[in-house]
């Protein structure tokens, strides 16, 4: 029944030629404007797709700073058990000199990893900053590309156009795109 309707629909009025006319300009529209919608979702894709890319080049970035302070920790770590290691080896006599080096290597420890605690939550706070940055810039760019397609969606239906408009549409058009 539907595609009865469309029949009739798409048949010309031979009665009325300015019915004709506009149908003919409606479905020049829809294929134009079809065309264009889908080529905006294939950007929104690729931003989107780029977006994904970049955080998970971030991520890795952020991760593999996060592994280089670890493994630094770990190694400062090592360092320290070795000296720890070394001065019961000797068997220093003079046990405030070896209760002084201990607390020593114990504040450098603590400091390592109060140092390694702030920095992990630093390179995170980035992080989400910079998510949130490129989330609204995405949104900004839809949004810009939304209203424009809507706008000139607007001027078309409000409007009879000539080929010369329909042009220079479509070429502003594809500069917002590009941009």
């Amino acid at each position: 029944m539907a595609s009865q309707k469309k029949e009739k629909s798409n048949q010309p009025n031979e009665s009325d030629p300015n019915e004709n006319q506009r149908n003919q300009l409606k479905e020049i529209q829809n294929l134009l404007f079809g065309e264009q919608l889908s080529q905006v979702e294939v950007k929104i894709n690729a931003f989107r797709d780029e977006i994904e890319k970049r955080l998970v080049e971030l991520e890795k970035t952020f991760q593999s700073s996060i592994d280089s302070q670890a493994a630094e920790f770990t190694d400062s770590l090592a360092e320290q058990a070795d000296s720890l290691k070394q001065l019961h080896d000797l068997q220093l006599s003079d046990s405030e000199s070896v209760e002084g080096a201990i607390n020593k290597i114990h504040e450098l420890v603590q400091a390592n990893a109060v140092a390694h605690n702030k920095s992990e939550i630093e390179i995170k706070n980035s992080l989400k900053q910079e998510i949130e940055n490129l989330k609204a810039i995405m949104e900004k760019k839809n949004k810009g590309m939304e209203d424009r397609l809507e706008q000139s969606s607007r001027l078309l239906t409000q409007s009879k156009t000539d080929r010369k408009e329909l042009a220079n549409l479509f070429q502003s058009l594809v500069k917002s795109l590009q941009e």
